[in-house]
């Protein structure tokens, strides 16, 4: 295996030349989230994009080739923040407590302050 380019600085990739049977067995680890075919990020010039792997050394690149990647994560970043718990969420802590109370039979079920200080009500529950 030759890897010819890594990532490290906004996620953790790698480029390197595998055969098919090898980026099977890559894809299966653990951790592992894709293995994709090689793609230029500038056909141009034939360049990855990541930090060029040099004698076992990842070599700094030109920022620019994450400008994108950086800009389109941000916005989803910033949505995921907005979106980490769902709109219903303290709701969803009531609805567990009424589901409860509605499991009880009807006749065993204290009355609540309120009922119990209602006008006109005598401490009856309404027909």
């Amino acid at each position: 295996m030759k890897i010819y380019s890594v990532s490290t600085r906004h996620y953790y990739a790698f480029g390197a030349l595998v055969s098919e049977e090898v980026s099977y067995k890559i894809k299966e680890l653990e951790g592992v989230r894709w293995v994709l075919p090689d793609s230029y990020l500038d056909v141009k010039n034939k360049d990855y994009g990541g930090e060029p792997f040099i004698n076992g050394q990842a070599v700094p690149y030109d920022p620019k080739y994450h400008e994108e990647w950086v800009r389109n994560n941000a916005r989803a970043n910033e949505r995921n923040r907005r979106n980490d718990r769902p709109r219903n969420y303290d709701r969803s802590r009531n609805y567990e407590r009424r589901r409860e109370n509605m499991q009880q039979p009807y006749q065993n079920r204290e009355m609540s302050p309120a009922m119990q200080n209602a006008p006109n009500s005598g401490g009856r529950m309404p027909p």
